[in-house]
């Protein structure tokens, strides 16, 4: 009887018929591609989807030639396409992928739960990264006269660039492709290939964030061949954005695993780089009054310290689904 039911249903061609074609045809494909993430496989696949990521950037818009341009609209959208085709095979693995994690596929890559929980996971991760770069706002307040919102690129460059000139793009790259892809890539991905296959999350976390660092060493190529800058002067800042990038994978990563939020994590990503690394240069800037510079160094302290009090309580796993449970610190 269920025989007979299932070929009426596809001979029918309604819309059970249709599913369960789908499914006949899908289920032998899927399970002939799965694979067990074993803990080889998760670290190899995590360097691999971090030198993919950058490859496929350089290969797409040929960064080899004399005078390339990183800014320029044509490379940005080549480089887009390498990064948005890496996004697409590390999300496949992980659905391909065999092991310890629980959960839906949605929920394993940050975008399980409710509406209402991933819209909450995006509120806390907005007020926890302009509590923690409380220092960064007042400071581009004291010194530059930028307003909050001023802060802000225009919402149009940034997610509809249109036909504009190359630095209309730029702000699409800096604050919705990147975010949007690296996020996808170290966080989503390879933390699932990572726990997947029965790291701890301190292991995983760990990857996560070299992997991400390591794929920001390639600028070097790019201060050397393009701004012909000195090599140990290039190497000083690679250094720097190595360690930058590594604490900033944290705190990203942080933010994901606590509300088990792909939407937060990018979020968090995005906002940093419109904020831009705090820092207590403000000190040796001649310009500024000495009640000035106490005051951002006050608000950098203090945004710190009360990070450090509210991000806990704000990042409970029970605010954000049972998923966040078995992915949370």
């Amino acid at each position: 009887k269920a025989t007979v039911s299932v070929l009426n249903c596809l001979q029918s061609g309604d819309s059970e018929g249709e599913r369960v074609r789908e499914r006949s045809i899908m289920e032998p494909l899927f399970k002939a591609l799965s694979f067990d993430m074993t803990p080889q496989r998760a670290v190899l696949l995590s360097g691999g989807a971090a030198a993919l990521f950058v490859g496929s950037m350089y290969f797409a818009a040929d960064a080899r030639k004399e005078g390339y341009n990183r800014d320029e609209k044509r490379n940005i959208l080549k480089r887009a396409a390498g990064a948005a085709l890496t996004s697409a095979a590390s999300l496949a693995v992980v659905a391909l992928g065999k092991g310890a994690a629980g959960g839906t596929y949605l929920e394993r890559i940050g975008l399980g739960g409710t509406l209402a929980q991933q819209l909450r996971a995006v509120a806390t991760s907005f007020g926890l990264t302009t509590t923690l770069f409380l220092g960064v706002v007042v400071g581009r307040r004291v010194e530059d006269g930028e307003g909050f919102f001023e802060i802000f690129p225009s919402l149009r460059l940034t997610l509809l660039p249109c036909a504009g000139t190359d630095d209309d793009y730029v702000p699409f790259r800096n604050y919705l492709l990147g975010p949007a892809t690296e996020e996808i890539v170290f966080r989503s991905c390879i933390l699932d290939f990572m726990l997947n296959a029965g790291f701890g999350h301190a292991a995983a976390v760990g990857c996560g964030a070299l992997n991400f660092a390591l794929a920001h060493v390639h600028h070097l190529y790019f201060y050397l061949t393009s701004l012909r800058i000195p090599v140990l002067q290039g190497c000083t800042i690679v250094f720097a954005n190595l360690v930058m990038h590594s604490v900033f994978a944290l705190y990203s990563s942080f933010i994901y695993t606590r509300t088990a939020s792909l939407p937060a994590a990018i979020l968090a990503h995005s906002y940093c780089n419109m904020l831009g690394p705090p820092s207590f240069g403000h000190l040796s800037n001649p310009a500024l009054s000495s009640r000035q510079k106490h005051a951002i160094t006050a608000a950098l302290v203090g945004g710190a310290g009360a990070f450090a009090v509210l991000a806990g309580p704000l990042t409970r796993p029970a605010l954000f689904g049972t998923y966040a449970h078995a992915m949370a610190w």
